[in-house]
């Protein structure tokens, strides 16, 4: 493999120059002919030790490449490893994937995010209008609410028929073989969407302080509203939160989806590479 790689790499018309992390040897944009966006192409790297292949890193988003862009993937690695993207399904594991459920037409001003107690939460507006909750540490596993349109406006991208809501996981180091990722645990489980102006709850005795905590939350976030209530309304008022979820955040239904989803990539299954 170390001697096809340095054979390979060399051609101009199929991989591009670009940055490496310290551990590798080099890293190469892989130029798919279907994928107009140059950003879009395969990022992959190798480490070597003594004229020997001793690891890969590919690093790309499926749906961006598409199921043609993954064939011509295929047919660029057939001839650097045997059997092209099937030696990646059969050996590699997961570092980093990124999961997102896209709410069409929805606002973030539609529902609250309940996030777990004590999780890091940061919040973007603009305009005073929600745009993005980030639950968790950036360089870790986290949470992003974010709406579309606004976000590919920022960064100057087109974004008609990219309206709505996108729920975006991100799991790092989780070392799942691929072949198993149709095995992913639900990702989105412990994520609660919920009603925007819901009920006080029963044991509340002073409506009013429910009305004030909403505002509260309309004005900052639900988190922060939580934080400024005292130990044992929080816990109250938290407990009846969860159970205001949505209609249509049903997890379970929409992580049915999961085991289809990766059939049409034709991503984590050799059967496709026979």
């Amino acid at each position: 493999m170390w001697s096809s790689i340095t054979a390979t790499v060399k051609d101009p018309e199929v991989f591009k120059g670009t940055k490496k992390h310290s551990s590798y040897k080099w890293a190469k944009r892989i130029m798919l002919p279907s994928v107009i966006d140059a950003h879009k192409w395969p990022h992959f790297q190798y480490a070597q030790a003594d004229e020997q292949a001793t690891s890969f890193r590919i690093e790309f988003v499926p749906v961006d490449i598409g199921v043609q862009g993954l064939l011509e993937l295929h047919a660029v690695l057939a001839s650097l490893v045997p059997n092209g993207w099937d030696y990646f399904v059969e050996h590699g594991h997961i570092t980093r994937i990124d999961v997102a459920i896209d709410l069409a037409n929805m606002l973030m001003n539609e529902f609250h995010f309940l996030p777990k107690q004590g999780a890091t939460v940061k919040v973007w507006k603009s305009d005073g209008t929600l745009q993005t909750f980030q639950h968790g540490k950036a360089n870790g596993n986290h949470t992003q609410i974010y709406n579309r349109e606004a976000k590919r406006k920022a960064q100057k991208k087109p974004w008609q028929n990219k309206e709505g809501v996108r729920v975006e996981r991100r799991l790092i180091g989780s070392k799942l073989p691929l072949k198993q990722l149709a095995t992913l645990p639900n990702p989105f489980a412990s994520i609660a969407l919920v009603e925007r102006h819901p009920n006080p709850p029963p044991l509340e005795k002073k409506p009013y302080i429910w009305q004030l905590f909403l505002n509260a939350a309309e004005h900052t976030s639900l988190p922060t509203a939580l934080d400024l209530l005292q130990s044992d309304k929080r816990t109250m008022y938290r407990a009846h939160l969860k159970d205001q979820k949505m209609p249509w955040w049903d997890i379970d239904a929409i992580w049915l989806q999961w085991p289809a989803v990766l059939d049409e990539l034709k991503i984590a299954s050799t059967k496709h590479w026979i």
